[in-house]
Formats: structure tokens, C-alpha cells, sequence
């Protein structure tokens, strides 16, 4: 593993020629100049923005070489991780070096864009969700709120889930499609959500397997099985990826792939685009009156193909209804077609509905649709005619029901009566009569409103969660429905009550809703801030899009969000825990002096999405980037290129001050850590850039600071994640969140000099690094597949083992470790918060390790044998194991130093294997083989 980064490195990089690092900020400010095209972008105070937080994902963990964001990677990395895992054990033999993690739990959750019914339960109450950043899930009963939610066993943690299926032949095989290709417009699908194909289980989720002939597939959008001819044929809607125009560079193309086989064979069956060369990249796909299919799409990577309605019998022979996209929009007046969704009444197959999102084209490249924008249709004939409707008229005074219908856009049928819908994203709207909709002024106006995003506001509709994915009615009634949104799951059970006559009347009948998110922990964490106080039960953890969430000793609900919208860094003063501050996106932060009776807000609007920030408690003073474009745009007045924001708390007062350092960065700052060792009160400060440069600045306390570089030519070009100090100023660990890079760097002379220690760490972003203030030579990671150490980060040999037993092999954005009582935090970004104690006793003397140079294994990978040969001059007796990657003996076996041994492997299945030899010296040894 170590041969292969190191050398993929050295093919990429001549390290010590600094016009790379140069070529990455000018890429770095040309992209930002594209997404903030004004000044008002950058001061928009909009509650949460996906657009922001998927550009922010994309610079800080591409590839510096290929420019995108290779979450392929993540599979292997993955298998080496559960390999690591068991290695782990098998030293430690009770697997005592773990942290022991517990998760905090919580009833308020992350993004679920997909939702359906499971068939096999005849009561209509067990469904399954879609995590986009933490799996599958699933209730065993919707209707109580009181129900728990459970994660499906056995599947990949951290994967993005936007389609499940199952076969209605057998109820027992189901199948689960990954990727997020909305998370927004295309040039952003190189955000959290890349996927990794389709996985299939066959015991109704007990256990789960990868498709290998889908690996390619990035981004699946949707799934359908269905019956034809005896056989369970399998579709699969499938996108390609784009950064600004730009394909991923994946071997498959967008499609409609066909599987006779159950996923072990495809073909792409759909036609190519009008006047293209190449197939349209479907959105949705439904089977309709008659056997007919559906399939609606979006645009392609060169933004071509949206809009347009497919249908086949066979599945293989198709017509195209592209009438609506051409006459309803004008790409030369930057007026673009976005994608189709359908909405089957579950009383009439032949009743359908279809949304087809539409926005325009700004300056910048970027297409934003929006409710304003699309187009609403229905078929009573299985999609042979359609015929337009009015969406929710603005004059009903509720607003837009979808203002990023690119991320957000939902439908639903009633159960019973084909004739009533909902729609929803920001907020949703039903519509009953349907059958007499038309596109005048008055049928717009027949709307009712039925949620609202905000909660408690007087004389409006229920809180229901801004961004909605699905709507979906319970089976046989009018009256539940359920929505998915990006915070989780609600309910309603009396949606036939409401009767709304208009806006602010004192008569309206609201349905009501409750959020039905019970263990559903799926909150994606940026951030968290401990209490400093010993045994206080008091975290602060940033999340994207569920603001800033406190946790008190009780499961955290909607009722903990402190400050909302996008939460960022947040902090409570380790000598005066009375002060805590909370943020928001570029530089907006919420400050208290008294523990939250009074908040004062301070915001300069300058810096990032998740803006680099710390405090020092001794001053009580806020460090943060302030620059938000770098150098891309230096006409406007809010990039404060090279310089920090300083806001300084008093008990009268808070004053904020732009400072310049002048690093020579035209760059945004990535990464800053106050000093805990200076006492002076002049504030030091290690400043870290996205593109990989570091700096020491003493004398921030004060206007003419002073920086002085002390990284090295060797650092990658790329963003530094994370700084820590160790037992004194001159120890110093930082870490590097791009895929392709090393990504752990250690000094222990001030930054005079660097050692590399990314060893056999797999190609993974790694966001946060600390060392453990209980024993020094430990560093704990924060990193894509959970948390990683290390025992020694000062050996020559450092070896990194996962830490993650209770964890979850999920995406882990930061960790901090209280020093008052050993308790550690890991904030997850798909799993919501876990807590360990750290054990601070000194460990007991493991077993001598003998070194791996004495012993061999050849041929590896091996086909049908493999030998282990050593070189020792003792003679040692070895007994032998082999496990495969999950743990399960497969064989074993006696062999004694000195010689050679053959161990047939002809009836082992392909796949990793680890081989563990413990001697009767005491001596263990643990390798790697691999069965072709």
C-alpha cells in the first residue's frame, strides 16, 4: 500500500518544483471565481446552502492531478480497512486497544432522498430510507414515532443512497443504488455523494454483496424490477459526472441499463439524445398501465437531453417525447430543461403525473432551477397524452412550494384518489380535482399549502423540513403520507382534514405533521466543541443543513439546534465555559457570554463555506480566514485576500478587525490552531492554505502580525485539513483531506524539517489530526472511513490501524478529546456523534512483532498456492490461521521456521485473505494474501 502512494506520487509530482503548488491556486481561483459570480452571492444569508457545501467538498479532497474527486478509491480502501481491522484483533488478541465509542443518540436526522414501503409486510408499516451520506435503514413501523429506527447490517456505512428496489417476484432479493447525482447541478456532482455502483442482497438486507459489473456506475438515480416473460429484469437509471463541464472518466455512460441476470450482465438499451451521439442520462424511471415503462430525464454532461419522456413495452424499443423541452424552453435565452420525475396513482396505473424542473443559466455557469421554472403534467392513458397544470400560485401568499428543484423536488398520488396530489421541496402544496386542472390563474389557486420550512410561525402550515426528496402515501390511505427531506422523515395521518382557504385566515385547517426520526442518526457533523468541565454532558457539533446541534445527556432532537442553517466551528471557553460561540457559513457566528440566555450576533461576511476558524480561550478572542475568493475576483470588496478575521469577546463588547498577514497566499486559509503554549497573550497562531502551504504567526493579538512559512517544498500541492501541536511548539502534526496525495505530515523542530508518516494509510481524505494529550506519541485521524492512530508517531515504521469497532466505517470530519476526563468525541458526517474515554493507563507489553523482512509469502496474489518461507536462524513453531477479510477461519495449519511450506488455496474464493502466525516465542506474524 505504501509502494503504491509513493509512487503515484512521484509519477505525479516533481515535489520540490513550486510552479505545481502555483498551478493548483490559480485552478483553485479560477473555480471559485465561476461559483461566486457577484459580491451578492457571497453575501447571500440563505438558512443552508448544498451549492456551497458541494463546491467546498469538491476543492478540498480532489485529486490535484485529475481535478476530480475519485471516491472509486473508497471500495479498496474500504476492504483494506476491515483487513486492518482484523489484523488489529488478531495482535491484540481481546481487541482491548479499541476505543470503546458509543453512539450519542439522537431522533433528528440527515438527508434521506429515497424512501419505499417494504412488500413483505402485509400491515404497511416497515420502510426503508436512504441515507445520503450514512446507508440504509430501516422501521419497522412508520406510523409511531416512538419506533426506532435500525441500520441495515452488513452495507458499506458511509455509502449515498438514492434508490432501492425490490423484486416483486421475490420480496427477499432487493437491490440498493448509490450515488447522489442532485446533491446539485451537474457541474457540482463531485460532491459527498459519488457512489460506488449497485448492491444486491438476497435475505431481505440481512447481508449484502457489490455488483461488480456496476462499479462504474457513479451515480445510480433509480431502480426497477420488474417481470417479463417468467423473468426478473432489472433497470438501472444511471448518470455519469461532471465537474464544471468536465466527465468523471468513467468507462460507462449515462443510460438505461438492462439486466436478465440479476446485475451480473448490462446493456445500455436507451437511444442516443436528438442530434447527439450519446444516450440520455435518465432521472426516474416507472412502470405504468399496460406494462408500459417510463423514463424521464436530465441533463447530460454537456447539459443536453433534459426533459424529454421515454417509453418502451419491451423495455428495448423506445419513443421519444422530447415536445415539452423543446417548446417550453430556450437554452439560447439560458432558459434549460432539468429533470423529469413521475408520480404513479396507486389506484389506476394508468393515472400519471410528471414534474419537468427548468431554470436559468447564470454568468457563471451554473443552471438553477427552481419552482418558478417547471412544468407540472398529468396522463390519464399511461403517459400517451399529456396535458399541462398549474402549479401553487404565489398570490396564495405561501411562497414557491421549490426553490432548488435541481436538489429538491418531490410528488406523491393519494393512495385512494387518483385524483389528489402533493408536490413539495421548499414547502409542499395538495391539490385535489386534479381531472379539471388546468394551466389558468384559478386552478393555480386552488392549492392548499400543507407544511411550511420554518417552525412556529403563527397562521401557517406544520414544520416539515426544508428539501424534499419523496413523498409517498401510506397503501389504502388518504390520510398518511410521509415525506423525505434533508431532515429526515415526517408523518402525517389526517392530510384529508386540512381545509386551507387562504393565506393568513384565521379558518385554515392545517394537517398535522411529526417527525418520525427516532435513531435515524444520520446527521452530517462538520464540527464539535466540547464543555471543558469534567463529566459535563455538553457538545456542540456543526451540521450541514440542520444548524448547530447541542447535545445535554438526552437524545438530541430539533429543539437542540442552538443557531440554524449550515453550522460550522463551534466552541465553549475552556477557562470561562459561560462563553460559546456557534457559526454559521462564511463568517457569521452567534456568541454568548451568559450559557445562551442572551445571543449576540457578529457578521462580517468574508471567508468559506466551512471557514477555518479557532479561539483562544486566554483572550477570548476568534481567529478566522477572511478570504473568500483568494485572489479570483480582486475588484470586490469583501475578499480580504491575505488577511484574517479577529473578533475579540469582552463582557461589554465584540469588535471585529479584518488584519492582514501577509503570507503572499492568494489563496483561502484551510486550516488555523492557536497556540497552547503561548502565555503571553500575543496569540501564535499555525496557518494552513488549500493549496498546501504553512505558516507561524506570532503577534496575532495585534494589527502588524507577523508570518514566517515553515512548511516544506514537499507538501502536496493541496488543502491542509488540520494542524495540531504536541508537547511544545516544536512538535507539529498536520494533515492533507485530497484523494491521491500524503496526507500526514510530523515535525518535531518547529517546521525545520518534515517527515512524511502517511505509511499504509489508504487513499482516503483525512480532515482532522490530533495528538492524544494522554500519551504523545499516539495521533488519532479523523478521516473518510473513520477514526485511525497510530502508537508511535515518532517510529521510522509507523503502522495506522482503524479504530472504529463501534464506530461505523463512516466519513469523519473532526475529533476532540476533553482533558479533564479522558473523553473523546468524534463528529461523523452520515452517523451523527459518538463518545469514548480514552484508557490513560499504561498499556501492558504486547508480544514481540518479528520483523516482516525474515518472512515471505510468494507467489501473492496467488491462484491456486501460495508458500511462506522465512530466513530465521531459531528455530520457532508457528501455528497458523487464515481468516477471510470479514473475520471468518477459513484454514489452519503448523509450520516451523527455516523452511518452506505450501498451502494449497485452489478451493478458496477470490478476495483478500489475511494469514496470522503466532510462534511459540510469543512472536506474531500478520500478512496479506491475495486469491486470484
Amino acid at each position: 500500500m505504501l509502494t503504491i502512494i509513493i509512487c503515484g506520487w512521484a509519477l505525479h509530482y516533481n515535489l520540490e518544483t513550486s510552479n505545481i503548488r502555483e498551478e493548483h491556486e490559480a485552478f483553485l481561483n479560477n473555480t471559485y471565481q465561476k461559483a461566486y459570480v457577484t459580491e451578492g452571492e457571497l453575501s447571500s444569508k440563505k438558512p443552508d446552502r448544498p451549492d456551497f457545501a458541494a463546491l467546498h467538498e469538491y476543492l478540498t479532497t480532489l485529486d490535484p492531478v485529475t481535478k476530480n474527486v475519485p471516491k472509486e478509491r473508497l471500495l479498496k480502501s474500504y476492504q483494506f480497512t476491515k483487513a486492518q481491522a482484523l489484523k488489529s484483533k488478531l495482535l491484540k488478541k481481546s481487541g482491548s486497544d479499541q476505543i470503546q465509542w458509543k453512539n450519542i443518540p439522537a431522533n433528528i436526522s440527515g438527508r434521506i432522498r429515497k424512501i419505499v414501503f417494504d412488500p413483505s409486510d402485509a400491515t404497511h408499516k416497515k420502510i426503508w430510507g436512504g441515507s445520503v451520506t450514512g446507508g440504509l435503514w430501516y422501521n419497522n413501523d412508520i406510523t409511531n414515532p416512538d419506533s426506532s429506527w435500525e441500520n441495515a447490517s452488513g452495507f458499506f456505512e458511509n455509502l449515498a443512497v438514492g434508490a432501492i428496489a425490490f423484486d416483486p417476484d421475490n420480496s427477499n432479493t432487493m437491490y440498493v443504488g448509490t450515488g447522489e447525482s442532485y446533491t446539485a447541478v451537474n457541474i457540482y456532482r463531485e460532491s459527498s455523494g459519488r457512489g460506488t455502483g449497485i448492491w444486491k442482497s438476497t435475505d431481505h438486507g440481512e447481508t449484502w454483496q457489490l455488483l461488480p459489473s456496476s462499479t462504474d456506475f457513479a451515480y445510480v438515480n433509480d431502480i426497477l424490477v420488474r417481470n417479463e416473460a417468467g423473468t426478473s429484469v432489472l433497470y438501472a437509471a444511471v448518470a455519469s459526472g461532471t465537474y464544471k463541464g468536465a466527465p468523471h472518466g468513467f468507462n460507462r455512460t449515462n443510460g438505461l441499463y438492462r439486466s436478465i441476470d440479476g446485475g451480473t450482465n448490462w446493456v445500455q438499451v436507451l437511444p442516443n439524445i436528438i442530434g447527439d451521439t450519446t444516450p440520455y442520462a435518465p432521472s426516474d424511471i416507472e412502470e405504468v398501465g399496460g406494462g408500459k415503462l417510463l423514463v424521464g430525464t436530465m441533463r447530460n454532461i454537456d447539459e443536453n437531453g433534459a426533459g424529454t419522456i421515454l417509453s418502451s413495452l419491451n423495455g428495448t424499443d423506445w419513443t421519444i417525447d422530447d415536445s415539452f423541452a423543446t417548446s417550453r424552453f430556450d437554452p439560447s435565452s439560458d432558459l434549460y430543461p432539468g429533470r423529469v420525475k413521475f408520480a404513479v396513482a396507486p389506484s389506476n396505473p394508468n393515472r400519471v403525473y410528471a414534474i419537468i424542473s427548468g431554470g436559468f443559466k447564470f454568468p457563471s455557469g451554473f443552471i438553477r432551477d427552481s419552482s418558478s421554472f417547471c412544468i407540472l403534467l398529468q396522463s390519464s392513458d399511461a403517459g400517451n397524452t399529456w396535458s399541462e397544470f398549474a402549479g401553487p400560485s404565489r398570490d396564495l401568499g405561501w411562497g414557491g412550494w421549490g426553490s432548488l428543484t435541481w436538489h429538491a423536488m418531490a410528488i406523491g398520488v393519494d393512495a385512494v384518489d387518483e385524483n389528489t396530489i402533493i408536490i413539495g421541496g421548499l414547502n409542499s402544496f395538495k391539490l385535489t380535482g386534479t381531472d379539471t386542472a388546468d394551466t389558468s390563474d384559478a386552478s393555480a389557486l386552488r392549492w392548499q399549502s400543507v407544511s411550511y420550512w420554518v417552525a412556529n410561525r403563527h397562521k401557517f402550515p406544520e414544520y416539515v423540513h426544508a428539501d424534499q426528496h419523496t413523498i409517498l402515501y401510506r397503501p389504502g390511505s388518504s390520510d398518511e403520507v410521509l415525506i423525505s427531506t434533508d431532515g429526515g422523515v415526517f408523518y402525517s395521518n389526517n392530510m384529508t382534514t386540512s381545509n386551507v382557504a387562504e393565506f393568513d385566515n384565521f379558518l385554515n385547517v392545517f394537517p398535522s405533521f411529526v417527525e418520525v426520526n427516532k435513531g435515524l442518526n444520520t446527521i452530517q457533523y462538520y464540527t464539535i466543541g466540547i464543555h471543558p468541565g469534567k463529566g459535563v454532558d455538553a457538545y456542540y457539533g456543526g451540521t450541514q443543513d440542520n444548524g448547530t446541534l447541542r447535545y445535554d445527556g438526552n437524545p438530541i432532537d430539533v429543539t437542540d439546534m442552538v443557531s440554524g442553517g449550515d453550522g460550522v466551528f463551534a466552541f465553549v471557553d475552556k477557562n470561562e465555559p459561560h462563553i460559546r460561540i456557534t457559526t454559521v457559513y462564511h463568517n457569521q457566528y452567534f456568541i454568548t457570554r451568559d450559557a445562551g440566555k442572551n445571543v449576540t450576533y457578529v457578521g462580517p461576511l468574508s471567508g468559506t463555506f466551512i471557514n477555518a476558524t479557532d479561539y483562544n480561550s486566554l483572550t477570548n478572542t476568534i481567529f478566522a480566514n477572511a478570504m473568500g475568493l483568494g485572489g479570483a475576483i480582486a475588484s470586490t470588496d469583501n475578499q480580504h485576500i491575505d488577511e484574517l478575521l479577529r473578533v475579540e469577546i469582552k463582557w461589554d463588547t465584540i469588535t471585529s478587525k479584518f488584519i492582514p498577514l501577509n503570507t503572499g497566499s492568494t489563496v483561502p486559509y484551510s486550516s488555523i490552531k492557536v497556540s497552547p503554549y503561548d502565555k503571553t497573550r500575543t496569540s501564535t497562531l499555525f496557518i494552513g492554505t488549500q493549496s498546501g502551504k504553512l505558516f507561524k504567526v506570532t503577534n496575532a493579538q495585534h494589527d502588524t502580525p507577523t508570518a514566517t512559512e515553515i512548511g516544506s517544498n514537499s507538501f502536496p500541492p493541496a488543502t491542509i485539513s488540520s494542524i495540531d501541536i504536541g508537547e511544545t511548539e516544536d512538535e507539529i502534526l498536520i494533515t492533507f483531506s485530497n484523494y491521491g496525495i500524503s496526507s500526514v505530515w510530523y515535525s518535531d523542530n518547529g517546521g525545520s524539517s518534515w517527515a512524511e508518516k502517511e505509511s499504509n494509510l489508504p487513499d482516503m481524505p483525512v480532515r482532522w489530526g490530533l495528538f492524544n494529550p494522554f500519551n504523545r506519541s499516539q495521533v488519532l485521524l479523523a478521516t473518510e472511513i473513520g477514526v485511525w492512530a497510530t502508537d508511535d508517531i515518532k517510529s521510522s515504521g509507523v503502522e495506522w490501524f482503524p479504530k472504529n469497532e463501534t464506530l461505523a466505517n463512516v466519513r469523519t470530519d473532526m475529533i476532540a478529546i476533553r482533558e479533564s476526563d479522558a473523553k473523546i468525541v468524534a463528529a461523523t458526517h452520515g452517523r451523527g456523534m459518538f463518545e469514548a474515554t480514552l484508557d490513560v493507563k499504561d498499556n501492558p507489553t504486547d508480544p514481540p512483532i518479528v520483523e516482516k523482512e525474515v518472512f515471505s509469502i510468494y507467489p501473492n496474489p496467488a491462484k491456486s498456492t501460495f508458500t511462506i518461507s522465512s530466513t530465521l536462524k531459531s528455530v520457532v513453531a508457528y501455528e497458523g490461521e487464515i481468516f477471510t477479510i470479514d473475520g471468518r477461519l477459513v484454514e489452519r495449519f503448523s509450520y516451523t521456521s527455516g523452511g518452506e511450506f505450501d498451502i494449497n488455496i485452489s478451493g478458496y474464493t477470490s478476495g483478500i485473505y489475511l494469514v496470522t502466525l503466532e510462534g511459540n516465542d510469543g512472536s506474531q506474524i500478520i500478512t496479506k494474501m491475495v486469491k486470484q
